[in-house]
This record gives C-alpha cells, sequence and structure tokens, in this order.
C-alpha cells in the first residue's frame, strides 16, 4: 500500500530536508546503502525511533527468533548502521552492544548526528548476564558489556557450533554457551571483534581491503575482461549476465547468471601456500575451508571477476548467498547503466573479506570446542 510520491508530500508538510537525515543503512548481508531517515510516519514500513535513536555511535548484532530457509547458513550479523528487517531472512533482529538515553530533541529525532546534546551509555545486559561478568571477575561497564556480545559472534561463526546445533539454531534463538574462565571470555570476545571487523563493510581491513593484501587474498575475485584486452570501465562493467530478473509485483528475483568452475592456476596456487604458511594453517585444512576449486564470476559475456573460492560464492549468511544476492540487486535491466568501478570492486572486497573469514574458521572452531568444554554454568538459583 505503499505511495511514495503521496508520503514525501505528506512528510514535507511536517519537516524540512535535512542532509544528516542520509543515513547508512544495512539492506542484506555485505549490502550497505544510503537512505533518508526520518521518524514521520509512511515513509518507513514502520517508524521506530526507539531504535533509530541506538544507532548513532553504536554497534549491533543481529538474528532471528527462528530460522525459515534452507540453507539459512550463518544466523548471525554485525552492522553499525541502520538495518532492514529484512537484513536475514524470518526478519532480522537487531540487539545493540550499548544502550543510549540521548537529550530529548524537539523534533524527537535525538539519534541523528549532531542533535544530542548529552547522552547516557550502558551495556546491554541482562541481570543474569551482568551476573556472568561478575563470576568471571569483571565490572559491569559497557565495555565488559560488548565484549560479552562479540563473544557470541565468535561462537555463532564456528562451522562446529553450527553444525552440532544445526536442529535447535533452526527452531528457536540460538543458544550460546559462555566461557567459564576470564582468559578464554576475552580470547573469544577478542576473535568476536575480528569476525566484526571482517562483517563491517565501512571499515578499511590492512592486508585484506587495503595497504599490501596478504598473499591468498591479492588474486581473489581480480577483476579483467576474459579476453585479455585493458578493461574499459563505462563500456565493460554492464551487469548483464542474469544475475536478477523482475518477479511478481517488480520484487527482485535471483537468476542463474553466468559461473565457470575451474582449478586454480598454478599463480593462485603458489600465492594460496604462500598466505596459509604465514597464517600456520595447513594446506588441506585451508582447502578444506575455501573449496578445491575456484569459480570466475561473469558481469557479462567479456568480463568477470576471477579466482573466487568456491566456498566463498557459496557461503550464506541470514538465508542469503551473499555475492549472488548483491549482484541480482545490480543487473542492467535494473539499474539503467553500468556498474561504477567502485562498484566491482566493492564485489571484490566482498569476496576478500569472506575469504578471511573462512580461513578464521579453524580459530573459531577451536575457540568454541574450548568454551564448550569449559562452560559457565547458571546457577541453580536463576
Amino acid at each position: 500500500g505503499f505511495d511514495g510520491r503521496k508520503a514525501r508530500t505528506k512528510i514535507l508538510k511536517h519537516e524540512a530536508f535535512k542532509e544528516d537525515s542520509l543515513r547508512r543503512y544495512l539492506f542484506r548481508p555485505f549490502d550497505e546503502r544510503w537512505c533518508y531517515y526520518t521518524t514521520e510516519p509512511n515513509l518507513w514500513k514502520r517508524s521506530r525511533p526507539e531504535f533509530g535513536k541506538q544507532v548513532r555511535e553504536n554497534s549491533f548484532l543481529l538474528t532471528r527468533a527462528a530460522g525459515v530457509a534452507q540453507p539459512e547458513g550463518i544466523p548471525f550479523l554485525y552492522t553499525k548502521t541502520l538495518v532492514a528487517r529484512d537484513a536475514m531472512r524470518g526478519h532480522a533482529v537487531a540487539f545493540p552492544l550499548f544502550l543510549r538515553e540521548d537529550a530529548e530533541t524537539a523534533n524527537g529525532q535525538g539519534a541523528l548526528p549532531g542533535l544530542a546534546e548529552k547522552a547516557k551509555i550502558d551495556g546491554n545486559l541482562s541481570p543474569l548476564a551482568s551476573n556472568y561478568l561478575q563470576s568471571v571477575g569483571l565490572e559491569i561497564c559497557p565495555v565488559n558489556a560488548a565484549f560479552l556480545w562479540l563473544s557470541v559472534l565468535a561462537i555463532g561463526y564456528s562451522p562446529a557450533y553450527l553444525e552440532e546445533n544445526a536442529d535447535g539454531i533452526r527452531q528457536d534463538w540460538p543458544r550460546i554457551p559462555l566461557p567459564s574462565s576470564l582468559e578464554q571470555f576475552k580470547a573469544s570476545a577478542a576473535l568476536g571483534q575480528r569476525v566484526a571487523d571482517l562483517l563491517d563493510t565501512e571499515k578499511p581491513l590492512t592486508g585484506v581491503t587495503a595497504g599490501a593484501l596478504r598473499p591468498e587474498l591479492r588474486s581473489v575475485a581480480g577483476l579483467k575482461r576474459m579476453d585479455g584486452k585493458p578493461l574499459i570501465a563505462d563500456e565493460d562493467l554492464q551487469l548483464t549476465a542474469g544475475w536478477g530478473h523482475a518477479g511478481k509485483e517488480g520484487v527482485t528475483m535471483p537468476g542463474r547468471g553466468k559461473l565457470m568452475s575451474r582449478e586454480r592456476t598454478t599463480k593462485e596456487l603458489s600465492d594460496l601456500a604462500q598466505g596459509l604458511a604465514a597464517l600456520g594453517i595447513p594446506q588441506d585444512e585451508g582447502l578444506k575451508r575455501l573449496g578445491n576449486t575456484v569459480v570466475d564470476v561473469y558481469l557479462n559475456g567479456l568480463c568477470a571477476w576471477t579466482n573466487v573460492p568456491e566456498k566463498v560464492w557459496e557461503l550464506y549468511i541470514g538465508g542469503y548467498q551473499v555475492m549472488k544476492k548483491w549482484l541480482s540487486y545490480r543487473e542492467h535491466s535494473f539499474l539503467k547503466r553500468p556498474l561504477t568501478l567502485a562498484e566491482a570492486e566493492e564485489v571484490q572486497a566482498m569476496a576478500r573479506r569472506l575469504t578471511a573469514l573462512c580461513l578464521l574458521q579453524p580459530e573459531l572452531d577451536a575457540n568454541y570446542l574450548k568454551v564448550k568444554s569449559a562452560t559457565w554454568q547458571v546457577p541453580s538459583a536463576e
């Protein structure tokens, strides 16, 4: 029932355009966009100022009440932005790492940059979570509260945890074991921060998306013309390989696209071996996490992102195949223009972040197994 023209006309009667209402917005996994945020009703499906006021200088762990997709993949996300309810299938719920109490402003949008005069920051903890922190010797404060949520993220991205608890996770909120020792808690939280950094697409990561890239990531998602000629941005970046099409009532549906599966070249194998050695990961373990083959992902009949590890391409988060879903919204028939070079490079960055995430899995599994072997027990009185 949404009518954009009517909504705009109605909203302009109540408020003028505000530049600081242009906000980052997590639409789908690894797909951050810009939006115009207002608490005036009808522009958004539902105005949620109580959520909006938490977004300023905050971070969020996302999950859902129950699984609705097969495969669902990883049922967790992390962001620092506004969130679409369908950022995960089954409807994402955003848990803030901190809770803010901002000074109220005349228009009730205290969360918008520059509008809040003061803010009281608390950790987002239940009484039981507070008891846990105290039991491992930590004070109750926002920083330690954030560590707790980051430890949750580290456990949630462990393939061993996801496999062992698949039935329970599918039926209800994920249950996360907590480490019984302070040392393991800090290690788990530190690992969760590394996961969070990889999921935060706005944060440049040295070695992954910025600076001198790690050897195993250098050639991942290389953008090139497959005939060997130089790539011409405006002419060669039209996404016409069939990654998306309009479904019922204009809903964007993923398409088959064009994908070529192959063995790694000698150079790609050499780079991978060098990178795995630097990370201390045996080659057979690295191939287990990335797959024995790679895919070349075509934009059109001539250009492709090459050397994408098969398990990176197949990775699902929140019920969406991450890379394929991103491409489906940017088919030329929807955009009516070629991709910009920045957009094409965003696909490279996405593939490299996901590759680094897959190569973090041995550490994530080891962390989960340590936590599982020495889990904090809820006091019997609670």
